[in-house]
């Protein structure tokens, strides 16, 4: 049965798949998937032909917060070109209603808001 959108086999100590199925990786977390697993190679191009920015382990949390200010751009284009490559790498089908919500106020303390 799924369970978050994964299935329940293979599930490791803390409800993540122990090994990814798409490569030798023996973690299988959302950041793995974002950031490192090959799979997803070419929407990653994509994100950083969009936006400038390379995703990395220091600037995973900032691009996932949408924290435009401290990346230095385009809040919208920001949220934009995430909500594209978070829709390419789903583990599930995307739905065909999602939008993206502004930015404007999603900016933390350097923000609009």
């Amino acid at each position: 049965a799924p369970v978050g959108g994964l299935l329940a086999s293979k599930l490791g100590p803390h409800g993540n798949r122990s090994k990814c199925n798409d490569c030798p990786c023996n973690k299988d977390t959302n950041q793995h998937w974002v950031i490192h697993c090959p799979k997803h190679n070419a929407p990653r191009e994509q994100f950083h032909r969009e936006t400038g920015i390379r995703i990395s382990a220091e600037n995973y949390y900032l691009i996932i917060a949408l924290d435009a200010a401290q990346l230095e751009i385009n809040p919208e284009t920001l949220s934009t070109s995430l909500f594209r490559y978070l829709s390419c790498i789903a583990r599930h089908t995307p739905t065909t209603n999602a939008s993206v919500a502004p930015t404007r106020c999603n900016q933390g303390a350097r923000g609009h808001c």
